[in-house]
Formats: structure tokens, C-alpha cells, sequence
């Protein structure tokens, strides 16, 4: 078969310097995605922030956000036979904010953010073209947090030795399906590494993730479909991985 598909994707956005220090800005953007489906997933954002920085000690930035997903479409294993597919087609809308910001109190030790805090929700949501009405209208969609941060302190060794890092990642509660039937809780993660600069052209990097080992779940059971639900004291879900621990060596020539 033979399809074809034409659609433009743009941005504009302006930026407007009030100090060397401290800025705003706006910026509206329309992509697409095609996924072989008709019509086209149409993406469009709006956002506007400021930027500030004090000297050495602090620099960031701040970010109002709404993000518009039109026609977002996909296929899932119909829960009530499994050889069968089926289409969802939905709106998605998510409104929030965006904090990105480095703190440095001292020379040797920084602080970094950064963090998404929004309200997603489904719009007009179709299964295999039949309007569902209210069933799931601004309900969550599936497997989104509302809350998601990372927080790394960073040491900076002497003579230029290298760094030590930390860091830790949180991912708030998510929904295993679109009907908002199963929570998944909210979890964190904590990770340690270094990376040592042996010589000028040698560097090492160690790692370990998850150190506490951490029960973090995804998603949900994508086989019973849109409305999930525990059953006899049981849930399926798919878990994130335990400590890990990793390395490289790099040479420079």
C-alpha cells in the first residue's frame, strides 16, 4: 500500500533582556507525529519564563507550560481477547510548571534542580472510534506523573582531580490505565558516582544506581486494558531494576 502525508512543524518565540542578569521569555511551538494513523497526532506548545542569575552563586530559570496533544493514538490488546487489537484515540492537555536552577554556596560544591510539576488530563477519548463520553474525560493519562524532580549535589575535587556526585530522582504517582483504576505509588531513587581525571588524557568513571533498592513500578498490566484492577490481593506490574553499579575508562589521544 501507499500512503501519503504532509504537515509543517514551526516555532516562534521571543527572548527580552532586562539586566545582563535577569531575563523573560515566551515561546509557541506546533509539531505532529505521524504513526501512520489519520488524521496526524498534532503537538503544540505554549510556555514563558524567567531567567535569573546572581553571580556565581545562583543561576535559573522558571517555566509556565501547556502542551497539547491532538489525536494521540495507539493500539492495545483487547483485555476480552487478547488476539484482538483495539484503537484508542484521545486529547491530552497538561498544564504546569518547569524549575531548572543551580545553587553554589562555595566554589568546590554545587547544587542542581530541576523539576516538572503539571496537571495532565484526557480529552475526548474514543475506543475503536466510539466516544466514551464521560467515562474518562479528565481522567490522567496513563503511566504520567504530576510530579517529577532530580536533585544532584556535586563536589568538585581539588587540582582538578575530577568530581563526586549524588543524586536523587523522584517520580510521583502514577495510573496503570486510563480509567484511573490502579495507583502506582510514587518513588525515589538514589545514585552515587565519581569520576577521577588520572592525567591529562585518562579519566575514569565509576557508578552505582539505585543503592537503596528501591521498588519502583512503571506501568501497569497493559492486558486488561484501559480500566485496570486488582485482583484476588494480585496486581501485574513491571518494576524498575535494582543496584546497578557501572564504569569507563576514557582515553583521550
Amino acid at each position: 500500500r501507499r500512503a501519503t502525508q504532509q504537515k509543517a512543524a514551526y516555532t516562534i518565540g521571543a527572548n527580552y533582556l532586562f539586566t545582563p542578569d535577569f531575563a523573560i521569555y515566551a515561546r509557541y511551538a506546533n509539531g505532529f507525529q505521524t504513526n501512520n494513523v489519520d488524521p496526524i497526532t498534532t503537538i503544540k506548545l505554549y510556555e514563558a519564563g524567567v531567567r535569573y542569575q546572581y553571580g556565581r552563586l545562583f543561576s535559573g530559570s522558571a517555566t509556565v507550560f501547556r502542551t497539547d496533544f491532538d489525536n494521540q493514538n495507539y493500539n492495545f490488546a483487547n483485555p476480552l481477547n487478547p488476539s484482538q487489537q483495539q484503537n484508542l484515540n484521545a486529547d491530552l492537555r497538561t498544564y504546569g510548571v518547569e524549575l531548572d536552577f543551580v545553587v553554589r554556596p562555595i566554589d568546590w560544591f554545587s547544587l542542581d534542580f530541576q523539576g516538572v510539576f503539571q496537571k495532565p488530563k484526557l480529552l475526548n477519548l474514543e475506543l475503536d472510534g466510539v466516544d466514551q463520553g464521560s467515562a474518562f474525560e479528565g481522567n490522567r493519562p496513563e503511566r504520567t506523573p504530576a510530579t517529577l524532580f532530580t536533585i544532584t549535589p556535586t563536589v568538585t575535587l581539588p587540582n582538578g582531580l575530577g568530581e563526586v556526585y549524588g543524586r536523587y530522582k523522584y517520580i510521583g504517582k502514577i495510573f496503570a490505565d486510563n480509567g484511573n483504576g490502579v495507583a502506582l505509588p510514587s518513588y525515589g531513587v538514589t545514585s552515587i558516582g565519581v569520576a577521577l581525571n588520572l592525567s591529562e588524557n585518562v579519566q575514569l568513571a565509576l557508578n552505582a544506581e539505585n543503592i537503596f533498592d528501591v521498588v519502583g513500578l512503571t506501568e501497569g498490566n497493559p492486558r486488561q486494558g484501559q480500566t485496570q484492577a486488582i485482583t484476588d490481593g494480585y496486581f501485574y506490574a513491571r518494576g524498575i531494576v535494582g543496584p546497578t553499579y557501572g564504569g569507563s575508562l576514557t582515553f583521550k589521544f
